[in-house]
């Protein structure tokens, strides 16, 4: 029992730690005295606190931890002496059953609006990321651990072999075979470069494709560039279709126009060359009638369609007037709204200024009321 009570003091201790560093950067530079009262070997500094520096934040709460363990090892029974006398005093106070459940219900509402703060001050990503990051730290110090150990096993076989070789070289051994070792040492050594050769050319080759896939993604600037200037050629295309219609529209136009002027020449030569034998007799005078009334009855068509497209065209201008006035009246309705913003942001900065004024002339009052 007394273990778990140690274990949740510790664990109290440790929780209460973090919480002060992350709901208090704003009060960095009282940590930072508190951190040089306290003698800390650690240098913190009031950015580092505020910006949640692991590397430097991390030593720091290991030697609070540390510190705050001797002291719960120095204080132990001076706590658990104390902890009797407040169960004691807490049974002699509470004795009732109804105030111990009054008092309780005052203990959680308390411990809410302490996770009411919490969650108002956005802890908990927070404490997320320092933990991941506290997770990235020790991946980090155990790879460091693991090269050390690489490193010093590598300099205890170098040390080894330059004993070796210092001994053959006092035992004045056969130069032959010393020679036949050095280079069987040199010949390793090569061996081990031209493999560290090659694995830095590979991870020179991942960091290349790596940069180069980089840089093919676009930024947000060029981004932006791509997006205007897309619009633009959006709009320039816009331009010449409306162009190319309006163009196909006039050929067709004057196409039409040659087809009618090459009729109309081609029914007054025809006139022109017939028209003396057709009024001479009743035959040709009623031919000469029924080509005169299917020409008409052409023409007639002819202007039927044209009139045709005119109405088509009066409906479509019209509901273009009619998306214009809209247009209009928008444009009418947001220039008053932009008005009556301006007005109120004017309004509101004279309403500013005079409060700033007013509490800018309390003290002043406040101190001749003093004064009198």
């Amino acid at each position: 029992m007394s273990q778990c009570k140690w274990v949740f003091k510790l664990n109290f201790f440790q929780l209460h730690l973090w919480l002060l560093l992350l709901l208090f950067r704003e009060a960095s530079h009282g940590v930072e005295e508190a951190l040089k009262l306290l003698n800390c070997p650690h240098p913190l500094q009031a950015s580092d606190i505020y910006s949640l520096e692991v590397g430097s934040v991390y030593p720091v709460a290991r030697w609070l931890v540390n510190h705050v363990r001797i002291r719960i090892g120095v204080t132990g029974d001076e706590l658990d002496g104390g902890l009797g006398a407040a169960g004691a005093t807490f049974e002699s106070r509470y004795s009732d059953p109804e105030e111990k459940k009054l008092m309780r219900m005052h203990i959680l509402e308390e411990m809410q609006l302490l996770h009411k703060k919490i969650r108002a001050a956005k802890v908990d990503s927070v404490v997320c990321r320092l933990m991941l990051l506290m997770k990235s730290l020790k991946v980090l110090e155990k790879k460091e651990l693991d090269c050390q150990s690489d490193n010093i096993a590598k300099k205890s076989d170098l040390e080894a072999k330059i004993i070796h070789l210092e001994e053959k070289i006092t035992n004045n051994c056969d130069s032959k075979s010393l020679h036949d070792d050095l280079d069987h040492c040199i010949s390793i050594s090569l061996e081990k470069l031209h493999l560290a050769k090659k694995e830095l050319a590979a991870r020179l080759r991942m960091l290349l494709s790596v940069r180069r896939q980089l840089e093919d993604v676009p930024s947000q600037s060029e981004l932006i560039q791509y997006e205007h200037r897309f619009s633009e050629l959006n709009i320039n295309i816009e331009e010449i279709h409306r162009q190319t219609r309006k163009y196909y529209a006039t050929y067709n136009a004057l196409l039409e126009l040659k087809e009618l002027m090459l009729k109309e020449t081609s029914l007054l030569n025809s006139l022109n060359s017939q028209f003396q034998d057709a009024i001479s007799d009743t035959a040709g005078r009623l031919k000469l009638i029924d080509s005169t009334g299917g020409i008409l009855k052409g023409i007639k068509q002819k202007l039927q369609k044209v009139q045709e497209g005119i109405q088509a065209d009066q409906r479509v201008c019209n509901t273009l007037r009619e998306k214009y006035a809209a247009a209009a009246a928008s444009q009418r309705r947001g220039s008053s709204r932009l008005r009556a913003l301006q007005e109120e942001i004017a309004r509101n900065q004279r309403l500013k200024s005079e409060l700033q004024s007013r509490n800018a002339a309390t003290p002043c009052e406040v101190e001749v009321i003093g004064s009198l």
